[in-house]
């Protein structure tokens, strides 16, 4: 590109310096394409080892008349000689685009666009895109043989057009952003090994199904889901369920994303910020997720994480310099974020994709990632308030350690539950109840409820004192299982124990009994009956 300084500043050449200064171009272009660059009057190439694009500009202020000659034949034949240096985007070899833009003092006329609508893509599966663009200096106007590229790439040529010209400092390239050196991904290896840990825990609470952990085993270990977080208020499973997986095509899937992502990104955002980034996408993931998805569903997984990451790691690559690693990093989280967010694949072996995790972690990623672009100085290795992000992942850490507590907690109570009555072999009427109370106390002896049943059959046979040595044993059971009964069945076991011991004339002892339970039981038929014994006075 002729960049004398004695050059007239036409519109033409302040685009070849506007193109090199703010969208990383260079002047010049590869041997393959010397013949365009002879037949342009200012040439400008970006190659970053992935994407490869050239910008040929016919400066017809400077050379009035002067047009675009080269056969369209020959500029195919270049742009497929150019494809050597496009990357690949999965498997596919990306396409090179080579834009030809014409400037003139003169309007767009019907014979330029007749001569220059021809410059463009020959199919849709083409590998060299052309383009072409028509621009009049005098009248500001700019005319594209593809109406969609004019509105969307259009932008920045016309707001070259119409505002005032950069001086000669703002056209200076910017000095690449600095950018930490590659480092194992560490934080990642950490969450793998976490992952695989719980894994491990889902196999041995469930050995018959290691492959394929089943619902209980899930819902046991902390899954998520809305009856479980909003009606029960088990607000830990928001912690506990991205870390769990519901099989090893789950779990395989995810720690590959993650360790695809924690390579991509955590070298060069630091761990402090990639930790904050996975807790906060982990936790509104699982809030939309309890929005989204149906209530009779439970979810697990890290994936409402793992694409916070990679919405973070596309948004923040925007900081980088044009090069392999911005390119890389853009082109690895597109490529998971489309296929992860759009429901475009069948469910496997009958489960649902979280869609509603997917979405809401790739949200909040993206609001993170832009907040880390707006505070990241180009001249610092890290963003800033990297405490911040400390205090979030130790918050993450609380979090899983609350949620252990509550898996904990939940896995009692399960235990617990597993030595009542089932439900399936309650009696259904009072009179059934105080029938096979004494074959329930046998069969369940650790459940209260066959205790107070056989208690109320001993007072109906006026066996006082084995309905009070009952009613004392029902009382100590539902001491122990209290966690997994109603308080208000434990009140009236207590109120019972009470009237049994008024009936044997312990009095002061019955009152005793009765106190704590007196304000509870007092609108129901058990408390009138006390009320009328004086055990509540």
């Amino acid at each position: 590109m002729d960049q004398s300084a004695s050059a007239p500043e036409s519109f033409a050449r302040y685009l070849a310096h506007a193109y090199i200064a703010k969208k990383s171009f260079v002047a010049g272009t590869v041997p393959e394409a010397q013949e365009l660059a002879e037949a342009c009057d200012y040439i400008v190439t970006k190659s970053d080892g992935l994407h490869f694009h050239i910008i040929g500009i016919v400066d017809g202020e400077a050379h009035p008349g002067k047009q675009f000659s080269l056969p369209l034949e020959r500029l195919q034949q270049i742009g497929q000689a150019c494809t050597r240096y496009a990357g690949t985007f999965g498997r596919s070899k990306l396409a090179v685009p080579i834009d030809i833009i014409e400037t003139s003092t003169q309007p767009t006329s019907e014979a330029d666009k007749a001569r220059l609508r021809p410059i463009k893509r020959r199919a849709i599966r083409d590998k060299v895109v052309l383009a072409s663009w028509h621009i009049d200096t005098f009248d500001r106007t700019l005319w594209a043989n593809y109406p969609l590229r004019r509105i969307f790439q259009g932008g920045f040529i016309r707001a070259l057009l119409t505002n005032p010209r950069m001086s000669q400092s703002e056209l200076i390239p910017q000095a690449p952003a600095m950018m930490a050196p590659s480092a194992p991904p560490v934080l990642t290896y950490i969450l793998l090994a976490l992952l695989l840990l719980v894994y491990g825990v889902e196999a041995l609470l469930d050995p018959s199904n290691a492959a394929d952990p089943t619902i209980k085993t899930l819902v046991t270990l902390g899954a998520s889901g809305q009856r479980l977080v909003l009606a029960e208020h088990q607000w830990y499973r928001l912690f506990s369920a991205p870390l769990l997986h519901g099989g090893l095509l789950h779990l395989g899937f995810n720690s590959y994303a993650l360790y695809l992502v924690g390579r991509m990104f955590e070298p060069y955002v630091g761990r402090a910020w990639y930790g904050a980034i996975f807790v906060i996408s982990g936790l509104v993931g699982g809030l939309f997720s309890l929005m989204l998805m149906s209530p009779n569903i439970v979810t697990v997984g890290a994936s409402g994480a793992i694409m916070g990451l990679f919405a973070a790691g596309f948004v923040v690559s925007y900081h980088f310099p044009h090069g392999i690693v911005r390119s890389r990093m853009q082109s690895n989280s597109l490529q998971v974020l489309i296929t992860s967010l759009l429901p475009l694949f069948p469910a496997m072996a009958g489960k649902q994709v979280d869609y509603g995790a997917h979405l809401g972690g790739a949200i909040a990623g993206a609001a993170l990632g832009l907040i880390l672009y707006a505070v990241w100085s180009r001249t610092e290795l890290y963003p800033k308030f990297r405490i911040g992000a400390v205090a979030i992942g130790l918050l993450g850490l609380m979090g899983s350690a609350y949620a252990g507590y509550g898996t904990y907690g939940f896995i009692a109570e399960t235990r617990l539950a597993e030595r009542l009555i089932p439900q399936a072999k309650i009696p259904a009427t009072h009179d059934l109840q105080l029938a096979r109370a004494e074959q329930l106390m046998h069969d369940y002896p650790d459940d209260p409820r066959g205790y107070f049943w056989r208690s109320l059959a001993l007072f109906d046979k006026a066996d006082y004192d084995g309905a009070e040595t009952t009613a004392t044993q029902a009382l100590a059971k539902f001491q122990v299982m209290r966690a997994v009964l109603a308080p208000l069945f434990g009140d009236s076991v207590r109120g019972w124990l009470a009237v049994t011991q008024a009936t044997q004339g312990h009095t002061d002892v019955a009152k005793q009994t009765a106190a704590p339970v007196c304000a509870p039981l007092h609108d129901t038929p058990l408390g009138k009956f006390m009320d009328r014994a004086r055990l509540c006075n």
